[in-house]
Protein backbone atom coordinates (compact mmCIF):
# COMPACT_ATOMS: atom_id res chain seq x y z
CA UNK A 1 0.00 0.00 0.00
CA UNK A 2 1.55 3.58 -0.71
CA UNK A 3 1.31 6.69 1.50
CA UNK A 4 -1.23 8.14 -1.13
CA UNK A 5 -3.93 5.00 -0.21
CA UNK A 6 -3.19 5.56 2.91
CA UNK A 7 -3.84 8.83 2.67
CA UNK A 8 -6.87 8.14 0.81
CA UNK A 9 -8.44 5.83 3.34
CA UNK A 10 -7.38 8.53 5.95
CA UNK A 11 -5.11 6.93 8.24
CA UNK A 12 -2.52 9.54 7.47
CA UNK A 13 -2.97 12.88 9.41
CA UNK A 14 -1.77 15.16 6.19
CA UNK A 15 -3.31 15.42 2.73
CA UNK A 16 -1.37 14.11 -0.46
CA UNK A 17 -0.69 16.64 -2.69
CA UNK A 18 -0.08 15.61 -6.80
CA UNK A 19 3.25 17.58 -6.72
CA UNK A 20 4.41 16.66 -3.75
CA UNK A 21 3.98 14.94 -0.28
CA UNK A 22 4.43 16.49 3.28
CA UNK A 23 5.48 13.94 5.78
CA UNK A 24 5.04 14.98 9.20
CA UNK A 25 6.77 13.79 12.49
CA UNK A 26 4.52 11.45 14.82
CA UNK A 27 3.85 13.15 18.04
CA UNK A 28 3.31 9.48 19.64
CA UNK A 29 6.66 7.83 18.85
CA UNK A 30 8.75 11.53 19.35
CA UNK A 31 6.56 12.40 22.57
CA UNK A 32 7.61 8.40 24.25
CA UNK A 33 11.45 9.32 23.38
CA UNK A 34 11.02 12.55 24.90
CA UNK A 35 10.23 10.64 27.90
CA UNK A 36 12.58 8.59 27.59
CA UNK A 37 14.83 11.37 27.56
CA UNK A 38 13.59 12.53 30.86
CA UNK A 39 14.06 9.52 32.82
CA UNK A 40 17.72 8.73 31.83
CA UNK A 41 18.53 12.67 32.47
CA UNK A 42 16.90 12.02 36.26
CA UNK A 43 19.32 9.22 36.11
CA UNK A 44 22.31 11.16 35.17
CA UNK A 45 21.52 13.60 37.60
CA UNK A 46 21.10 11.34 40.67
CA UNK A 47 23.99 9.61 39.47
CA UNK A 48 26.22 12.78 39.80
CA UNK A 49 24.88 14.41 42.77
CA UNK A 50 25.16 10.53 44.46
CA UNK A 51 28.62 9.58 43.55
CA UNK A 52 30.16 12.86 41.66
CA UNK A 53 30.70 10.83 38.81
CA UNK A 54 32.20 13.29 36.21
CA UNK A 55 31.45 11.18 32.92
CA UNK A 56 27.88 11.33 33.81
CA UNK A 57 28.35 15.26 33.77
CA UNK A 58 29.12 14.86 30.30
CA UNK A 59 26.80 12.54 28.94
CA UNK A 60 24.55 15.12 30.14
CA UNK A 61 25.30 18.02 27.03
CA UNK A 62 24.89 14.91 23.90
CA UNK A 63 21.31 14.01 26.20
CA UNK A 64 20.30 17.96 26.49
CA UNK A 65 21.01 18.60 23.12
CA UNK A 66 18.77 15.22 21.58
CA UNK A 67 16.01 16.16 24.32
CA UNK A 68 15.77 19.61 22.81
CA UNK A 69 15.52 18.34 19.32
CA UNK A 70 12.74 15.75 20.36
CA UNK A 71 11.05 18.64 21.89
CA UNK A 72 11.43 20.64 18.60
CA UNK A 73 9.98 17.67 16.41
CA UNK A 74 7.04 17.64 19.31
CA UNK A 75 5.83 20.40 18.57
CA UNK A 76 7.42 21.65 15.47
CA UNK A 77 4.41 22.13 12.75
CA UNK A 78 7.70 22.03 9.94
CA UNK A 79 7.48 19.03 7.64
CA UNK A 80 10.12 16.18 8.34
CA UNK A 81 10.73 15.12 4.78
CA UNK A 82 9.16 16.62 1.64
CA UNK A 83 9.63 14.38 -1.05
CA UNK A 84 8.59 16.12 -4.85
CA UNK A 85 9.65 15.43 -8.70
CA UNK A 86 13.00 17.81 -8.32
CA UNK A 87 14.08 16.23 -4.84
CA UNK A 88 13.83 15.56 -1.03
CA UNK A 89 13.82 17.92 1.68
CA UNK A 90 15.36 17.26 5.19
CA UNK A 91 14.55 20.24 7.19
CA UNK A 92 16.27 18.92 10.33
CA UNK A 93 19.27 18.07 7.88
CA UNK A 94 19.54 21.13 5.78
CA UNK A 95 16.93 23.46 3.86
CA UNK A 96 18.63 22.51 1.07
CA UNK A 97 16.79 20.02 -1.75
CA UNK A 98 18.70 17.45 -2.74
CA UNK A 99 17.80 16.91 -6.24
CA UNK A 100 17.07 13.29 -7.34
CA UNK A 101 19.80 13.66 -9.67
CA UNK A 102 22.69 14.04 -6.69
CA UNK A 103 21.27 10.48 -5.57
CA UNK A 104 22.53 7.43 -6.46
CA UNK A 105 21.64 4.82 -4.32
CA UNK A 106 18.73 5.00 -1.09
CA UNK A 107 20.13 2.67 1.65
CA UNK A 108 18.45 1.04 3.92
CA UNK A 109 20.64 0.94 7.59
CA UNK A 110 19.91 -1.22 10.11
CA UNK A 111 21.57 0.42 13.69
CA UNK A 112 19.05 -0.40 16.46
CA UNK A 113 16.41 0.02 14.43
CA UNK A 114 16.08 1.11 10.46
CA UNK A 115 17.31 4.22 9.39
CA UNK A 116 17.01 5.32 5.43
CA UNK A 117 19.89 7.32 3.82
CA UNK A 118 20.10 9.34 0.36
CA UNK A 119 23.54 8.70 -0.87
CA UNK A 120 25.43 11.43 -2.70
CA UNK A 121 28.88 11.95 -3.97
CA UNK A 122 29.52 15.09 -1.63
CA UNK A 123 27.17 15.38 1.44
CA UNK A 124 28.60 18.24 2.18
CA UNK A 125 26.82 21.23 0.78
CA UNK A 126 23.18 19.35 2.52
CA UNK A 127 24.55 19.73 5.32
CA UNK A 128 24.07 22.20 7.99
CA UNK A 129 27.15 24.14 8.62
CA UNK A 130 29.94 22.86 10.44
CA UNK A 131 29.97 26.17 12.66
CA UNK A 132 26.69 25.48 13.89
CA UNK A 133 26.34 22.38 17.05
CA UNK A 134 23.84 20.49 14.80
CA UNK A 135 26.50 20.53 12.15
CA UNK A 136 29.26 19.67 14.58
CA UNK A 137 26.35 16.80 16.02
CA UNK A 138 25.82 15.41 12.59
CA UNK A 139 29.57 15.33 11.22
CA UNK A 140 30.83 13.51 14.74
CA UNK A 141 28.07 10.82 14.84
CA UNK A 142 28.94 10.34 10.60
CA UNK A 143 32.00 8.77 12.01
CA UNK A 144 30.41 6.30 13.53
CA UNK A 145 28.27 5.32 10.27
CA UNK A 146 25.28 7.04 10.22
CA UNK A 147 24.87 8.81 6.90
CA UNK A 148 24.63 13.17 6.93
CA UNK A 149 21.65 12.59 4.37
CA UNK A 150 19.60 10.02 6.23
CA UNK A 151 16.52 9.83 8.72
CA UNK A 152 14.83 7.20 11.21
CA UNK A 153 11.41 6.46 9.54
CA UNK A 154 9.66 5.20 12.32
CA UNK A 155 9.67 8.82 13.90
CA UNK A 156 7.71 10.04 11.03
CA UNK A 157 3.83 9.37 10.08
CA UNK A 158 2.79 6.83 8.14
CA UNK A 159 4.11 3.34 7.62
CA UNK A 160 7.67 2.85 6.61
CA UNK A 161 6.77 1.23 3.32
CA UNK A 162 4.55 3.31 2.55
CA UNK A 163 7.46 6.25 2.52
CA UNK A 164 9.89 4.60 0.58
CA UNK A 165 6.86 3.47 -1.78
CA UNK A 166 6.27 7.25 -2.22
CA UNK A 167 10.08 8.32 -2.63
CA UNK A 168 10.63 5.05 -5.32
CA UNK A 169 7.78 6.95 -7.13
CA UNK A 170 9.07 10.32 -7.08
CA UNK A 171 12.63 9.38 -7.96
CA UNK A 172 11.44 7.01 -10.55
CA UNK A 173 9.34 9.70 -11.79
CA UNK A 174 11.96 11.97 -12.23
CA UNK A 175 14.49 9.53 -13.75
CA UNK A 176 11.63 9.24 -16.37
CA UNK A 177 11.22 12.84 -16.83
CA UNK A 178 15.26 12.93 -17.32
CA UNK A 179 15.43 10.48 -20.30
CA UNK A 180 12.85 11.68 -22.10
CA UNK A 181 14.39 14.92 -22.04
CA UNK A 182 17.50 13.98 -23.50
Amino acid sequence: MTLQDETKRGTLPFPAAEDREVIRYSRVVVLYQLLLAAAFATLLVLTIVMDKNILAALLLLPLGDWAARLFWKATTREPALVIDAAGVRLPQVSERLVPWSDIHEIRKIRHRSLLISFEVDDPEPYAPPATTLRGKWLRLISHLGYPLISFWPHELQGRTSGILATIERYRAQASEASSSGR
